[in-house]
């Protein structure tokens, strides 16, 4: 192996200090140990408190967990997947960085990767880098705490640089990298970034065919091609036990088909049409690549933010004007996709100077994406894609399929840079079209600042607005006439508002093209250095950006690192139920405080925070019971999910059954009890409340909280962990199973069984008497002990939603058939006399997998060591 070139290593070096620089002086709060407050981040701590806390007790993984939902598998939520040892590749490119600057480090050394494979120079591929970084939907699914989606997307660079280099530089070395990269970004397990990923990959490979049959090198294409599938294949059975478990499960998600057949329910398998497209971007939406304020920027700004929007306004409906959202497009918006209005510039400047194949193929996906992000406004191709194309109906929010232009553009402007440093005399030989680039995007600007209303209604109020304003005057008693004149006067008044923020981003949008394009032209003429060139153009792009996002992600989204680790307040509702936990349960106190001191020792700034924390944990760990919580979000809520077992939860991906169990049965047992606690005027008509809500009761809703600043109703109808009935009423498929259970049904006695689980019990006959018992002596997430105890066999139901994938039960240690019973519940007959129920989750797939993730792994490390010896043994590391 030849020798190292430290003097050609020095620019690589020095773009790693670059990077490592613009992050943390972006978000200085990181190097004061401050963390992002991140939403989805809060939430997923809520979901995944039990399996976590069980992770971290145990060193094993529980699988399953009953903190949310009365119970689901935990694939989706916090399952740690450990056959894959490219695990700790992952961790070196993070650096060990604090998040989520190790993700933006990674995704801007991937881009400077690529750049360098495509042989741009070094300091183009730098500007390049943080360009992509800085592009705003980066920065806003940050903040949101997207993670997962925000470390697909940091390697998708790297997988695009491992196909280019297999097909323009080494077969070999660029195989390895994109089956590395690929197996990583597979392990974020956010497939929809890799399958939309998948998109340009296919125009590329595509196009590269084409290109060689062209010069009739078949060959060439046939070897790359080759490799590249097998790299496929080993990044996919290194990730198998995360990709088959997933999608395993998602047949029985929210995502899958459902059994029943009536009335309102989806017959496909995926998501609903309307709830794919849910999130769909507006056409004219898409100019704010350009412009970022083209459609008001965010939800959470207001349209007086800024006093000047609204000075002129009619006095009447200025103070409504100025509520009003900045953006005004169909759906709410954390903020815009901003790619900079510099770079827009430079991306369509290059389709007339670049002459890379890469082009065709960044064309061909950009054009694709923006016409598939439209979503709900382009219906034809959505429907047809639905309908049609395998996989896409598994995944929501269409507009997501912009990452490829965040992506893209950043890539082909970086490409136009590094072209017109390269060939300076070719494109001056060829500037008219410069004149066109810029006419499109700049004078584009110029033009939405000069008549913005003819291109976009600036006068539109959503749905959600003018229903929100139809009902407040309503219910004043103004007259249907009166609401008429008030929404057009309203429009009115809404237009000049909106025209102001779009009028200043446009012109802004104009003046930046305008300087970075006669910074192009000048330089062209060689009216001064590249170096000049360079540092101005960079400082354009950066710095648009940096401006941009700071609107957006701020010092404002920081906490304290101890706020982010504990994001959820114990209520006075909380609190009461430990208490009335620790009335219940002799020796709980002591577990709890064990938990607490243990934990206390491992963590030398120990605080009050902790102390609840550690203490609910341990109550979680030593207790059975579920928290239906009413005064929460219900089943958007991951709070109560933190600090209970709860039959709510926050999930995008819930059992079907148990969504279907919500819409028939749950809800209508929420609106019983909220409209039936406010005439409950003794203990007995109490009793009798509780006593009909029949779906709490056999999930084992021990507390139903209503008020969250106050003690919660301890509800002594509930069933219990297990209890056995005394009647079997057989059902014959889904749909008269779910529809049987009503007002009236008594569960405590009898229960709905599908016949097709009539050869578990043949002609049985149960029956119960009072000294019968069926109790749970251990929990854990994935293991329940019961005893039971009856004089004759008895027909047992246990409050755990039913999953046939996985739980194993026994009866004295011999395996034992159960069943599914009332729609969701587990069923089983149990011998006469005293014996041990056990019910283990141990799903096979999951085990198995893990095996074979494991040695497909360990085979690419192996094979990534032999081939870098093999290419490097003669060649430069750095050449």
């Amino acid at each position: 192996m030849q020798k190292i070139n430290f003097k050609a290593l020095l620019p690589h070096l020095a773009a790693v200090v670059i990077f490592i620089l613009t992050i943390f002086a972006y978000f200085p709060e990181l190097l004061e140990g401050k963390a992002i407050s991140m939403g989805d981040i809060e939430q997923h701590k809520g979901m995944s408190s039990e399996l976590a806390d069980y992770r971290e007790r145990t060193g094993d993984e529980a699988i399953w967990t009953n903190s949310m939902f009365g119970g689901m598998p935990g694939y989706l939520i916090s399952v740690v997947y450990h056959g894959n040892l490219l695990k700790f590749v992952d961790q070196i490119l993070k650096l060990g960085l604090p998040r989520p600057a190790g993700y933006m480090f990674t995704l801007m050394l991937g881009f400077y990767v690529l750049m360098q494979i495509l042989r741009v120079n070094s300091w183009v591929s730098v500007i390049g880098a943080i360009a992509y970084c800085l592009s705003s939907y980066n920065l806003l699914i940050i903040e949101a705490g997207h993670m997962s989606k925000v470390d697909a997307i940091a390697y998708m660079p790297w997988v695009v640089a491992g196909v280019i280099c297999a097909f323009r530089r080494n077969l070999l070395i660029g195989a390895l990298l994109t089956a590395i990269a690929l197996s990583l970004q597979i392990k974020a397990t956010h497939y929809q970034v890799t399958y939309y990923m998948s998109f340009f990959l296919f125009f590329y490979v595509l196009f590269e065919v084409i290109h060689f049959i062209k010069e009739k090198q078949i060959s060439k294409a046939i070897k790359p091609v080759a490799l590249l599938v097998l790299a496929g294949i080993l990044a996919i059975l290194s990730n198998i036990s995360s990709i088959y478990t997933i999608y395993d499960y998602g047949k029985d998600s929210i995502r899958g088909k459902s059994e029943l057949t009536i009335k309102n329910v989806k017959e496909s398998d995926g998501l609903d049409r309307d709830y794919a497209l849910q999130y769909s971007y507006g056409i004219g939406e898409s100019f704010s690549y350009m412009i970022p304020d083209i459609y008001g920027g965010s939800s959470s700004e207001s349209l007086g933010s800024d006093k000047n929007a609204v000075k002129d306004l009619d006095n009447q409906y200025a103070g409504v004007v100025s509520s009003l959202p900045k953006y005004w497009g169909d759906d709410s918006s954390s903020g815009p996709f901003y790619a900079g209005a510099l770079v827009c510039f430079l991306f369509v400047l290059g389709f007339f100077w670049v002459k890379h194949p890469i082009r065709w193929a960044i064309l061909a996906t950009v054009v694709l994406a923006f016409m598939l992000s439209w979503g709900k406004n382009f219906i034809d191709l959505s429907e047809f894609m639905l309908n049609n194309f395998p996989g896409y109906n598994k995944f929501r929010a269409v507009k997501m399929i912009l990452i490829l232009c965040d992506f893209l553009i950043p890539v082909m402007a970086v490409l136009t840079i590094d072209q017109i440093l390269k060939n300076t005399d070719q494109i001056k030989a060829n500037i008219k079209t410069f004149y066109w680039a810029f006419a499109l995007t700049g004078g584009l600007c110029l033009l939405f600042w000069l008549i913005p209303s003819l291109f976009f209604d600036l006068q539109q109020l959503s749905p959600s607005i003018e229903n929100y304003v139809k009902n407040s005057l309503q219910q004043s008693g103004t007259s249907p006439q009166e609401i008429t004149a008030y929404l057009d006067n309203l429009r009115s008044n809404v237009e000049p508002a909106r025209e102001y923020f779009l009028k200043a981003d446009a012109m802004r949008a104009f003046i930046l093209i305008l300087i970075g394009a006669a910074l192009s032209y000048f330089f062209v003429l060689k009216r001064f250095s590249r170096e000049i060139f360079i540092v101005g153009i960079g400082l354009l792009i950066i710095g648009d950006l940096w401006l941009v996002d700071k609107r957006y992600v701020n010092s404002k989204d920081f906490v304290s690192k101890r706020q982010s680790e504990i994001p959820f307040e114990a209520s006075a509702s909380d609190m009461a139920i430990m208490q009335d936990q620790l009335n219940k349960n002799a020796g709980l106190e002591n577990k709890i405080n064990e938990r607490v001191s243990e934990a206390r020792k491992s963590n030398k700034s120990f605080g009050n925070a902790d102390v609840v924390k550690y203490q609910f944990r341990g109550l979680m760990a030593n207790t059975h019971y579920r928290v239906m919580n009413l005064a929460s979000n219900t089943f958007n809520d991951a709070g109560t999910s933190f600090f209970h077992k709860s039959l709510g939860g926050y999930s995008a991906a819930k059992l079907e059954r148990y969504q279907e169990f919500i819409e028939y049965h749950l809800s209508k047992n929420m609106q019983a009890f909220s409209e039936g606690i406010q005439s409950v005027k003794s203990d007995s008509a109490m009793q009798a409340l509780m006593g009909s809500l029949y779906a709490f009761n056999m999930l084992n809703a021990d507390y139903i909280i209503y008020n969250a600043k106050a003690a919660p109703i301890i509800n002594n109808q509930s069933l219990g962990h297990a209890w056995l009935v005394n009647k079997i009423n057989w059902v014959k498929n889904a749909d008269e199973e779910i529809l049987a259970m009503k007002a009236g049904f008594n569960p405590a006695n009898e229960v709905y069984i599908d016949e097709r689980f009539k050869s578990t019990l043949n002609d049985f006959i149960p029956s119960k008497t009072e000294s019968d018992k069926v109790k749970l002596l251990d929990y854990s997430p994935n293991k329940l002990v019961y005893e039971s105890n009856t004089a004759k066999d008895a027909l047992a139901i246990f409050s755990e939603v039913y999953y046939a994938k996985g739980w194993l039960a026994s009866v004295d240690g011999k395996p034992a058939e159960h069943f599914r019973a009332n729609y969701i519940l587990r069923g089983m007959k149990i011998p006469a006399g005293k014996h041990q129920i056990v019910f283990e989750f141990k799903p096979q797939p999951y085990i198995q997998t893990e095996k074979i993730a494991l040695a497909s792994s360990g085979l690419l490390i192996i094979l990534a060591g032999v081939i870098i010896f093999l290419v490097f043994r003669k060649t430069p590391i750095v050449n």
